[in-house]
């Protein structure tokens, strides 16, 4: 029987399957965003977290509440210390791992790339770039990171499985590589069979002087590299000319060279004699950060070659030394703001610029932060380069060595302050007794310093903050909610010492480790077609401890909305610095390895060389964890969520110039179940 409705009923029974379908498009939608906000939650693609480099997490199961019950749960080792025995001691396993689909991603300090299980930390996939290919000839192995990509709507072929989610690593041998992420083989379209060989050759005058070794940055359909150098080797080293390639084929789509080679272009002229035509360096060999949505690209470029001597570099010598925004598509400047005129002091960028946006006069400014080695913190406005606080050209002192070339002023940010003191004096001068102290008191005597920027000199100089840092690779980790900035810094000084070049010299040290593992450390280098070479080693007491007073490491909050300095406290225990005083004394130590803060107010750091992995309280610097790791953990910790469970993860390599303890492992730590 048919049965007929009045129209009324007819419009309700419409609207109702209206309304009806939009609470069901609704109830979609909003399922969609959460299922987004779980994964951008969970996963960390990035060195940095993410591309701006923030080293954040929104994750917050972990946190003041239960932080004590936080514990190991699985460990596992990449078998390269045993394989390559002795040789490992000069690895760096220093790289941060990503979560990447259902897999982390690893590097091995020998360029491995190994997949593991979120949970168990078992082997899913590995790929070995050098099998039945002999290892690449150089002194230090290591491997900072990988760059990712995965396709899009751009990319609709590569949508049939044609490698659509893509692993980049440089390899020392200056080649790039392509591995698919889901099962560790080669992406064949990439290059040469997977592989673009980034030719620097005919630049080199000894092996490996200039290698790839960053974990690169994405940025639309490009992926780009910088480069290491090697420090002070001669005057006119390898450009440092920044490289990109198309993530699909591999071909460069475009180079910058930090150093302008023609007349015509305005930086030239800061430059002079031509000597930017003669130039090397300025390389970006540390992370880099990008604004996907902006297309832009942010650089930290280091210092012209040889790092100690400017002589033949004279002039203030831009884009060396300095922050440069680029168009991610075609390599174009956008701006650049230079941090270290004429640098003599190895006072390179070393970490990437974090990106994330400020309050001003209470709207929202895009802004680019960016660490330096000196303990000063410099804010711009990320889309014209402007600082957001304000930048004093300051008067430094002067060179007195004859044919080299000193800048008179330097730019010194009033907002933040820095965070570590450039003085050296007698009254500086440090030691457990009075001893050791008055022979501190006779080193800072003979050594020339009139504060930060003493140009080196015959007679030798008291670097501080040293060549290492100040704040170094690791980086700082931002809350971007409250635009809280931590970062952790290393107090040591240094002397350096040039040595008038002559036809019978001793041979210039290198790094060594000792039984002692203290931080006894000297260095140099040739500067070769210079009239000098360098000499250089942390001025240590007798007894093995910085002459400087602590605490010889720290961790650091700031504000960065205000540029005020919340807190900073001491950063590790003393027991393995110095085997005449072995006790836990918290009077910080020399560390390598950048920090983590989640939305649940903790900071996760591991870097000293006490061998530990610490959390903070972000709001007042209060530890309230630590666990022993069973190698040195000079790399920056990450976190991620699996199946309902946070977990912290971190490398655990060790670090030849620290002298921490090696190995090859890598520790993932949860709540206790």
């Amino acid at each position: 029987m048919i049965v007929s409705l009045p129209r009324k009923n007819h419009l309700d029974i419409f609207w109702q399957m209206l309304m009806g379908g939009i609470v069901q498009a609704f109830l979609l939608l909003v399922c969609i965003l959460l299922s987004v906000r779980v994964v951008s939650a969970s996963t960390w693609q990035h060195f940095g977290g993410d591309p701006g480099a923030k080293r954040y997490s929104s994750l917050n199961q972990i946190n003041r509440s239960n932080i004590g019950k936080l514990r190991k749960v699985w460990t596992t080792r990449t078998g390269e210390q045993e394989e390559f025995g002795k040789r490992y001691n000069f690895s760096l396993t220093v790289n941060t791992p990503a979560l990447i689909s259902d897999s982390i991603i690893a590097c091995s300090a020998f360029n491995r790339i190994i997949a593991l299980d979120p949970a168990t930390g078992s082997e899913k996939w590995r790929y070995d770039p050098w099998e039945n290919t002999p290892l690449y000839d150089v002194v230090y192995y290591r491997c900072r990171g990988l760059a990712y990509w995965e396709s899009d709507e751009k990319h609709p072929y590569l949508a049939k499985g044609a490698c659509e989610q893509r692993l980049f690593m440089a390899l020392p041998s200056n080649h790039v590589i392509a591995v698919n992420a889901r099962d560790g083989t080669l992406c064949r379209d990439f290059g040469n069979d997977g592989r673009v060989f980034v030719d620097r050759a005919s630049e080199m005058a000894i092996p490996a002087e200039i290698m790839l070794t960053n974990p690169g940055a994405v940025v639309g359909d490009v992926v780009v590299f910088g480069s290491l150098v090697a420090d002070s080797y001669r005057a006119s080293g390898p450009s440092g000319k920044v490289v990109a390639l198309d993530v699909i084929t591999g071909e460069v789509r475009w180079e910058y060279d930090p150093i302008p080679r023609s007349p015509e272009d305005q930086r030239y002229a800061t430059w002079f004699n031509d000597s930017a035509k003669r130039g090397g360096g300025a390389n970006v060999w540390t992370t880099m950060s990008v604004d996907e949505d902006r297309d832009l690209i942010f650089l930290p470029t280091g210092s012209p070659s040889p790092d100690m001597f400017g002589g033949f570099r004279q002039g203030k010598n831009e884009d060396a030394n300095s922050v440069v925004a680029l168009r991610g598509t075609t390599g174009e400047k956008v701006w650049s703001y230079q941090i270290v005129h004429h640098d003599l002091w190895d006072y390179d960028l070393p970490a990437a610029p974090v990106l994330l946006d400020l309050k001003r006069k209470g709207e929202k400014v895009p802004a680019v932060v960016q660490t330096t080695k000196q303990g000063f913190i410099f804010v711009f406005h990320a889309i014209t380069g402007e600082p957001l606080f304000n930048i004093e050209e300051r008067p430094v002192p002067q060179t007195t060595l004859v044919g080299e070339w000193s800048s008179a002023t330097q730019p010194f940010p009033e907002k933040p302050r820095p965070l570590l003191s450039g003085e050296v004096s007698e009254e500086v001068a440090w030691g457990f007794t009075f001893w050791d102290r008055g022979k501190c008191k006779k080193w800072f005597e003979r050594l020339d310093n009139d504060g930060i920027y003493t140009p080196p000199s015959e007679r030798g100089i008291a670097l501080r903050p040293s060549w290492s840092g100040g704040m170094n690779w690791g980086g700082p980790a931002v809350d971007p909610h409250s635009g809280i900035m931590v970062v952790n810094l290393t107090n040591v000084i240094t002397e350096v010492l040039l040595e008038r070049r002559k036809e019978s010299m001793d041979p210039l040290p290198g790094i060594s480790i000792d039984d002692t593992r203290t931080l006894r450390r000297q260095l140099g280098y040739p500067m070769f077609d210079t009239p000098f070479r360098v000499r250089a080693q942390a001025i240590l007491s007798p007894f093995g401890a910085p002459c400087n007073p602590p605490p010889w490491g720290k961790l650091a909050a700031v504000d960065l909305n205000t540029g005020d300095i919340l807190w900073d406290r001491a950063l590790g225990t003393i027991d393995k610095i110095s085997p005449i005083f072995p006790f836990p004394l918290e009077l910080g130590t020399p560390n390598l390895g950048g920090p983590l803060v989640t939305e649940s107010g903790l900071i996760f750091i591991a870097a000293t060389m006490d061998d530990r992995i610490r959390a903070f309280d972000i709001d007042d610097g209060e530890m309230l964890w630590s666990a022993r790791l069973p190698a040195g953990g000079q790399a920056g910790p990450m976190t991620y969520e699996w199946e309902g469970v946070q977990y912290i993860l971190i490398a655990a390599g060790g670090h030849a110039w620290l002298g921490t303890k090696q190995g090859d492992y890598y520790i993932a730590y949860a709540l206790e179940q």
